[in-house]
């Protein structure tokens, strides 16, 4: 069918397209809505991907889930269960209050996991910046120096009786190189330094406002299971005055009727639920809280570990590059004294 929708004009005739796409319109109808729907599926899962991998970097994973969760791993909600009506009164109200925290939360942490990353592209763009002002300084002092070593190695060839002490000189030019790159290097480390100390101060400001949020979420939550164990406890005791009275519609259970033949049992129950949502709540608080600081701890070892590495491969990088030139100088030095300079590379 896809194939018929398509066809080239070119290579057919108009007349028998016409007829073909009038003899299967109905299935070309319906390829097309197979074809619509898929493009949504493919959109929704691609969407979910996405929202997944944020998730993940927001220390936001499974925390749509989370009122589902709390309620199916807590043991007394089944027991509240079995009482007709009891679990249904206020559950609806709690769970709406439940999404527009939740919702109110992924904008607030999402919008912060964004100002983090855009921190952080800012100060690696900065870092850069100083890294290619200072390599470009650095390039300047070697290309000067470069450019007299070669003019002195062209005068020694010239002229051996003056070589000497051009030579000298050009080893204390090598060492005063050294030295400005040396001084070049420490003025880099602490312009790093200072672009790191503020996007630090930054970036740990952005996870202190993203606990701040949980702490929030999980406050509202706690409050939001206080009212609805006050709804449970109104309601409980309306349906077990109707138990009382031979007025409760529907077969009970043995548990059903201990709870209802005991208000104390009743309202055991009811606050051993509360109790039990809130240590979940407790529990991933503490989850999103110690995620956050192990954020901060391995944005922090990154951070010195970049800087430490650099500085220690650059301070290698000068050495290596002085050492190369009092080599070339030292060897152009024996070959003027045992009287052959034509080996020495300029």
């Amino acid at each position: 069918m896809r194939n018929l929708m398509y066809l080239d004009h070119h290579f057919c005739f108009p007349s028998l397209i016409k007829q073909a796409r009038e003899a299967y319109q109905d299935a070309m109808t319906e390829q097309r809505e197979k074809d619509r729907l898929d493009t949504i599926a493919w959109t929704t899962r691609r969407a979910k991907r996405v929202e997944g991998k944020m998730f993940v970097l927001c220390h936001l994973t499974n925390i749509n889930e989370f009122f589902d969760y709390m309620f199916e791993r807590d043991p007394e909600n089944d027991k509240l269960l079995t009482v007709p009506g009891l679990v249904d009164a206020g559950v609806d109200a709690y769970r709406q209050k439940f999404r527009n925290a939740a919702d109110d939360l992924i904008a607030k942490i999402v919008a912060i996991h964004n100002k983090r990353c855009e921190e952080r592209r800012l100060y690696e763009l900065a870092v850069k910046g100083v890294l290619a002002r200072r390599d470009g300084e650095g390039r300047a002092l070697l290309y000067d120096l470069h450019k007299k070593k070669k003019k002195v190695f062209q005068e020694c060839r010239a002229d051996r009786t003056t070589a000497e002490p051009k030579l000298m000189e050009l080893l204390k030019d090598t060492d005063v190189l050294l030295e400005k790159l040396m001084e070049t290097e420490v003025e880099t480390y602490g312009e790093i330094n200072k672009l790191w100390n503020e996007f630090e101060d930054t970036f740990y400001e952005t996870l202190d406002h993203a606990k701040n949020f949980f702490a929030d979420f999980y406050g509202n939550m706690r409050a939001y299971e206080g009212e609805w164990s006050e709804t449970l406890g109104a309601a409980s005791a309306a349906i077990a005055d109707k138990y009382d009275i031979g007025d409760l519609e529907g077969d009970l259970n043995d548990v059903a009727i201990a709870l209802l033949s005991d208000k104390e049992v009743m309202s055991n129950c009811i606050s051993a639920s509360k109790d039990g949502h809130g240590l979940t709540m407790d529990l991933e608080e503490d989850v999103k809280v110690k995620a956050i600081e192990a954020l901060r701890k391995s944005t922090y070892e990154d951070g010195i570990a970049f800087m430490i590495k650099r500085n220690r491969e650059k301070i290698s990088e000068i050495w290596f590059i002085v050492k190369k030139y009092k080599d070339e100088i030292n060897s152009m030095m024996q070959q003027v004294l045992h009287g052959d300079v034509s080996s020495v590379r300029a």
